[in-house]
């Protein structure tokens, strides 16, 4: 029997499983694929996600309510797609929060983690959830046609009984990992459930003690949470001057430690496996990427940042990890994850002597660990020494670097999947081409308020959508071709040509920090919070809460 004589049900089954751009491909197979796949609303509603950089979660699966229909979150994906491209939230709400700028937090799954209970300047005793989505009851048929009124998930901050200096959190595996300040020169890093603050049953040990040589060896830490991965990144906002600090990992479920302490100056995950380091190698002042292989326990590549001058400090903005599990209680945004395949990341870097100032480098994962691969040396190589990649052979591609006195990164979280939102100077709006990197000497402005850039760098959208456009609120402009930054006094010549659209407010926003999740935006002022969603309401009208940009 051909695939073309099974009932239409039964190949629709088949493609549901396939790889959404190869369902796509089915399409130019025969009028008959053409026909079955563009009348499928779940089989449209997979391509529609790998355009916007998205895939599909367990929709059989989900805890609290039934699974959505397929043409619910295509409407869903649609609208919240067209909100995106103009900058224009469709659900916006505040949140009280006086004397926050002191206070930590976290973003997952849909999720939204702050301190509470503060205990001196930088410590605290509580942790509160909340669901980022507006606190509007929300109708929804649970098992036998029930209908019933339900509010976005929240879990009220309780005394954790300890004094904590930073923590993480997976609400997809009910797991917060907490960093107990248990003295001045040591950490307990818990592994407890958000639902009741018990150790998790999948971790095989309750906590982790971590001691350092000094005090400060402490100071300035961050929990990393990829999956069954947990690690921490020492000294990352406290480092002084041209000071390491350094980056432990452990499997929280095993208990077992994959990369013992190593001095970097920052360190995050790239996959489950791999990590991408940036250090000095040769203690000269001179700093490489790095990519270790946990499984391994090594450093494979290392690769070249093509910088003549010392680096004062940087940092690697990543976002936690989004894809592990399909269980959020967060029900706004249970049903989407991003693609692995389109993530990137950024790279903050100061610099000292001639080139002075600060570079943002967007990096994309997968062209990184792609290139990575194919340069990877024989089986039959006994040198284990790293292989040192040449910024040509990896670098042109893999990146794209941008001004700092023009564009600057809207705070610690500002990248999702293929996104990044970024402060850009009012001159950007009527000059985008400004916005890309051209020397050295270059330092973020200290004025605000400021326009709010989205920089997208999923290929496939550009693909569909190629063309600049100009809405009512923002203007997006495609940039295809490479940019050239140049150091000082005769420093490199540096290329880089990663594409993305850019997406540009034509109004000021007036926030300090504005922080990035998968359907919405959290824009931090001294005594609130202004929480903006690109998902519809349920009533598909736009919700106002008497705001103002």
């Amino acid at each position: 029997m051909l695939l073309s004589d099974l009932p239409s049900e039964i190949l629709e089954q088949i493609f549901a499983l396939l790889d959404p751009l190869a369902i796509v491909k089915h399409r130019q197979i025969s009028k008959q694929f053409l026909g079955l796949i563009s009348s499928s609303v779940d089989l449209t509603l997979r391509i529609e996600l790998a355009s916007d950089g998205l895939l599909l979660r367990s929709r059989d699966l989900f805890l609290h309510y039934r699974s959505p229909s397929a043409q619910e979150l295509l409407r869903h994906l649609l609208a919240t797609r067209t909100a995106w491209r103009r900058l224009e939230p469709l659900q916006i709400w505040s949140i009280d929060a006086p004397n926050n700028e002191r206070l930590a937090f976290e973003i997952c799954d849909g999720a939204w983690g702050r301190t509470a209970l503060r205990h001196g300047p930088d410590l605290f005793r509580a942790i509160e959830y909340l669901e980022l989505a507006p606190s509007s009851d929300h109708t929804v048929a649970l098992a036998g046609d029930e209908v019933s009124r339900l509010h976005p998930w929240r879990k009220p901050p309780e005394d954790l009984g300890m004094v904590i200096a930073d923590f993480s959190f997976m609400p997809s595996q009910d797991l917060q990992v907490l960093l107990e300040a248990t003295g001045e020169s040591s950490r307990r890093m818990h592994l407890l459930t958000i639902s009741t603050h018990k150790k998790h049953p999948r971790a095989s040990l309750p906590f982790f003690d971590i001691v350092g040589s000094r005090p400060r060896h402490v100071e300035g830490c961050e929990i990393l949470l990829f999956e069954d991965r947990v690690a921490m990144v020492f000294l990352r906002w406290a480092r002084r001057l041209r000071e390491n600090g350094g980056v432990m990992v452990w499997d929280w479920k095993e208990g077992t430690l994959l990369m013992p302490y190593s001095n970097v100056i920052d360190a995050a995950f790239l996959t489950r496996d791999h990590m991408l380091l940036i250090k000095d190698w040769d203690d000269d002042g001179h700093v490489n990427l790095g990519l270790y292989n946990l499984l391994d326990q090594k450093a494979t590549h290392i690769l070249e940042l093509p910088l003549a001058q010392t680096v004062r400090s940087s940092i690697i903005i990543a976002h936690p990890s989004h894809h592990y599990g399909y269980k959020s209680p967060a029900q706004t945004t249970g049903a989407f994850r991003a693609d692995k395949d389109l993530e990137i990341l950024l790279l903050e870097i100061r610099l000292t002597g001639p080139d002075s100032g600060i570079i943002h480098i967007v990096v994309s994962i997968s062209k990184v660990l792609d290139i990575c691969k194919s340069l990877s040396k024989g089986d039959d190589v006994e040198d284990d020494s790293p292989l040192f990649v040449k910024w040509r052979n990896w670098g042109m591609d893999a990146t794209r670097w941008f001004s700092a006195d023009k564009i600057f990164r809207a705070s610690v979280r500002c990248t999702y999947g293929s996104k990044m939102i970024a402060f850009a100077t009012d001159d950007v709006y009527d000059d985008p081409e400004s916005i890309l990197a051209t020397s050295g000497n270059q330092m973020p402005p200290t004025l605000t308020p400021n326009l709010l850039v989205v920089l997208d760098f999923n290929p496939r959208s550009l693909i569909r959508y190629p063309d600049d456009e100009v809405g009512e609120k923002s203007r997006s402009v495609v940039f295809r071709s490479p940019s050239l930054w140049k150091g000082v006094n005769g420093g490199r010549k540096v290329v880089s040509r990663l594409p993305f659209r850019a997406t540009i407010s034509n109004e000021p926003w007036d926030y300090p920090n504005v922080y990035l999740d998968s359907t919405g935006l959290i824009a931090r002022k001294d005594d609130s919070y202004d929480l903006f969603s690109f998902l519809p309401p349920e009533n598909d009208d736009v919700v106002q809460h008497d705001f103002r940009l």
